[in-house]
């Protein structure tokens, strides 16, 4: 007795499931990053107006952020691709936690200028080689369940 061709559509699609120790690490990671990110959206508008800054300069305070990450954003990925990605992941972190840490003792406007453009660069290390960590690690049917994921955890 002969069996009949399996066609492509009886085959169930390998599952493997997206819920590895790598992507489990790397969820924990964003979602930490990023619920920080949050305190300081909030936060650092009135840490200006504290140290004297004007209500301009406030408002200002996420553009130094958000302009650095966005600048470096192309930079940093020719780096993931020359260097690695853990290790901009880890400088990244490293910079983004340092920084964090040293708005504790900032008493003037400049350093904590300088201290936006560092975050909003190590922000942009760090989200940058989550992400592509990532695509890395997902398998390519669960690619889009797993981005999904990751984008969650940094809302």
């Amino acid at each position: 007795m002969t069996t009949s061709p399996e066609r492509a559509i009886d085959k169930p699609l390998t599952s493997s499931s997206i819920w590895t120790a790598d992507f489990i690490k790397l969820t924990i990671v964003t979602t930490l990053l990023r619920i920080c990110t949050q305190v300081h959206i909030t936060s650092m508008p009135l840490f200006f107006l504290h140290l004297g800054g004007s209500h301009a300069l406030a408002g200002l305070s996420m553009t130094f952020f958000t302009l650095a990450a966005l600048l470096t954003r192309p930079l940093i990925g020719i780096t993931l691709d020359t260097y690695g990605r853990k290790p901009i992941l880890l400088w990244g972190v490293v910079v983004y936690t340092i920084t964090t840490m040293l708005y504790g003792f900032v008493a003037f406007i400049p350093a904590l200028i300088f201290l936006r453009i560092m975050h909003g660069i190590s922000f942009s290390a760090s989200s940058t080689a989550t992400s592509t960590m990532a695509t890395d690690i997902l398998p390519e049917n669960k690619m889009t369940q797993g981005s999904h994921i990751l984008d969650s955890s940094e809302r």
